[in-house]
């Protein structure tokens, strides 16, 4: 598969987590109407009928916000369909390895430091391997069902961090498992900015 599908999907599958993040439970919050803003930032001298949006006009704001984020939404969810119909097996194990790449070499550092035995390092890191790929499987799922998959997939990913935890806490201990998932959230933090950043190029 060439390689610029590969730098399209990785993206994709982090404005799952992005969109998840950022909306609300309860969906989406409409943005003031301009008139609004200037007029709560103007010094308050007499109480004026223009600075006061009719319930007409709040509902009309509120409806153009949602009517905004279903279309993004639905060029989301075909733009992600799109992409993700030409995943293959081998295109899968590609992305989780430009995945891997990233986070190996820190969480093998991370090991080196408690001089941990090669067996229970490799073991830990199929964990996370493993866990890498459910997520990105989740993520997957969650940008071609759209943004009314949130509830679902916050569910998905809390179960799946759980039984990751519950995992490598049996395999290293609470202590350094606390201390694994401190890394790896710096790192998800660190990957999220880089990606961004790539995408504004």
């Amino acid at each position: 598969m060439k390689k610029p599908l590969l730098t399209l999907l990785l993206p994709l599958l982090l404005a799952a987590t992005l969109l998840c993040t950022l909306r609300d439970k309860d969906g989406p919050t409409p943005s003031a109407p301009a008139h609004v803003a200037a007029a709560a930032a103007a010094p308050a001298t007499q109480p004026s009928r223009l600075a006061i949006p009719s319930p007409a006009d709040q509902r009309a704001a509120f409806e153009a916000v949602v009517q905004k984020m279903e279309d993004q939404n639905e060029k989301l969810r075909e733009h992600a369909t799109k992409a993700f119909s030409n995943m293959s097996p081998k295109l899968e194990r590609r992305l989780l390895a430009t995945v891997m790449r990233f986070r190996e070499p820190r969480c093998r550092q991370l090991f080196s430091t408690w001089k941990l035995d090669a067996e229970t390092a490799d073991a830990a890191i199929k964990l996370i391997e493993a866990h890498q790929a459910e997520v990105m499987t989740r993520r997957r799922d969650f940008l071609m069902s759209g943004i009314h998959g949130a509830p679902d997939y916050r569910i998905d990913k809390s179960v799946n961090q759980a039984l990751a935890e519950v995992q490598l806490t049996a395999l290293l201990g609470e202590a350094r498992s606390a201390e694994l998932r401190a890394l790896e959230k710096q790192i998800d933090a660190e990957y999220l900015a880089r990606a961004l950043r790539n995408a504004a190029d």
